[in-house]
């Protein structure tokens, strides 16, 4: 624990300047957030990631600032090309397009974010 701890906060100083960003459809506008240590993350490092990524997004004027009062309503491992997937899904009641009420952040088993949308696809 100590140690996927460790590679966590060290992961964290190695975060890339820009690339980052909501979008629909796809998930191939990647942005590394997580180092690949060999290492699968749980469950609490994917919640963590995603809020991350939700400061990312707010912060680039990607999102609104009522992402960051949005709370978890979902964390789930999808099987995505045949390779497993953290799925963290967000929902935010004062998000007034009833299409973009859930935001869904995709992190890979390792913890690269692979995308954001609002379609969960």
């Amino acid at each position: 624990m100590f140690k996927k701890n460790i590679v966590l906060l060290i992961s964290l100083l190695f975060l890339l300047p820009g690339g980052l960003f909501s979008h629909e459809g796809d998930h191939s506008d990647m942005y590394l957030l997580y180092k690949d240590a060999g290492m699968p993350i749980g469950e609490e490092q994917a919640r963590t990631f995603a809020h991350f990524m939700i400061e990312k997004l707010v912060e680039k004027e990607k999102i609104n600032k009522t992402w960051l009062e949005a709370k978890i309503s979902k964390v789930t491992q999808k099987k995505f090309a045949n390779e497993l997937e953290w799925v963290v899904s967000y929902s935010n009641p004062k998000e007034k397009d009833e299409s973009k009420k859930t935001l869904f952040i995709f992190l890979s088993q390792y913890g690269k974010v692979l995308g954001a949308n609002f379609t969960g696809k």
